[in-house]
């Protein structure tokens, strides 16, 4: 659940993209694969396993947002969904590679959505 000094940069440049336009609400989607929390250190973490895995995700993206200083905090909302929204079947660890994610939706000024990749590739 922790972003690292790469991640931060990327998080940083997005919301002030982000900033450039008007906007809605920011979702942040957590989500984990389907492997249970077993590791000592991080279950000691994550008591209540892949959904708190996945909203602490969903809060360092969003806090990252909105620190950046480009976000207002009243326009994030953070979710975790745990293991139950995968993109690909839990059955390789590629495919658990790409569950372990965390998604950002743009929501235009007029209440409609777009993914943060949509919302920078109309720029480009």
């Amino acid at each position: 659940s922790d972003l690292n000094d790469k991640g931060k940069a990327e998080l940083t440049k997005l919301a002030a993209d982000i900033g450039t336009r008007p906007h809605g609400r920011i979702w942040v989607r957590g989500h984990t694969d389907s492997d249970p929390v077993s590791k000592p250190s991080t279950k000691e973490k994550f008591p209540h396993g892949n959904l708190q895995l996945s909203a602490a995700r969903a809060v360092e993206v969003g806090a990252e947002l909105v620190d950046s200083g480009k976000v207002n905090a009243r326009d994030v909302v953070v979710v975790g969904f745990g293991q139950h929204d995968p993109v690909r079947p839990n059955n390789s660890a590629d495919n658990k590679r790409l569950n372990r994610r965390v998604e950002i939706f743009v929501s235009d000024a007029n209440g409609g959505g777009k993914s943060a990749k949509e919302a920078q590739g109309a720029n480009k």
